[in-house]
């Protein structure tokens, strides 16, 4: 499979528009869409920035560039984390049951430090009122 057709595929599965990929890697929209129908080829870095926010190896990103390389039977996909992780599991699920709280992560993704410092003293301070009005 094509690279364009990797970066598109990745971005459909994750329910992500171009424009919201766009603003992840601080280009245009325009640039992604060149990128997913192959009218342009992402540099190296930006590569391994795509590898990145899918969360995928860049080997499988490049694969067909390097006309050496042999397709591998190994997933794409990498989960970052330990697979038996309970917390992660529950995180998941969470996200499954909840979807808008998906929405809100990704968005808080593209926030500078400050900004996230700040929703998560936010969300800490409000949890804490949570639980205090429960009792």
């Amino acid at each position: 499979m094509s690279l364009s057709k990797k970066l598109r595929e990745l971005r459909i599965k994750k329910g992500w528009t171009q424009d919201f990929v766009a603003d992840m890697m601080k280009v245009d929209r325009s640039t992604i869409s060149r990128y997913e129908t192959g009218r342009s080829l992402p540099d190296y870095q930006t590569i391994l920035q795509f590898a990145e926010i899918f969360k995928v190896e860049k080997e499988y990103l490049v694969a067909e560039l390097d006309p050496q390389a042999e397709e591998k039977d190994k997933p794409a996909l990498l989960l970052k984390e330990n697979s038996n992780d309970r917390e992660l599991e529950l995180i998941l699920e969470l996200l499954e049951k909840e979807p808008k709280i998906k929405d809100i992560l990704l968005e808080w993704y593209n926030y500078d430090d400050k900004k996230r410092t700040l929703v998560i003293n936010t969300v800490r301070a409000f949890m804490k009122e949570i639980r205090h009005y429960k009792r």
